[in-house]
């Protein structure tokens, strides 16, 4: 599995965007997240659908997710599952390329 269990939203070091990468690669290999609940995420994952999603900063919801992942096979096949469908559906590079051909004809004038 993949986890990445970031910092408080209001931390003043690094970038909201951190992590990310990581997800979608997790998302794209089909491998089931654990992730912190950041503002970012949600736009990425369903919570308990095709991650984990625990507190920042909380040691202990993590390992309960691990040991949640480790105790249910099945739990583990249907968040990678998932992801990998949403990353299909939604979080490709030609997905990424229509959007921004969208934005680039509109600021053409149409």
């Amino acid at each position: 599995c993949v986890v990445l269990p970031l910092r408080r939203p209001d931390y003043g070091y690094g970038t909201e965007g951190s992590g990310l990468t990581a997800l979608l690669e997790a998302m794209a290999t089909e491998r089931p997240a654990i992730v912190a609940d950041r503002p970012m995420f949600s736009d990425y994952v369903e919570p308990g659908k095709s991650a984990l999603v625990v507190p920042p900063e909380d040691p202990e919801a993590v390992r309960a997710a691990l040991m949640k992942l480790l105790e249910d096979e099945g739990l583990g096949k249907a968040l990678a599952s998932r992801g990998r469908e949403l990353f299909s559906a939604r979080f490709t590079t030609r997905h990424l390329a229509e959007r921004l051909m969208r934005v680039a004809r509109a600021a053409a004038g149409g």
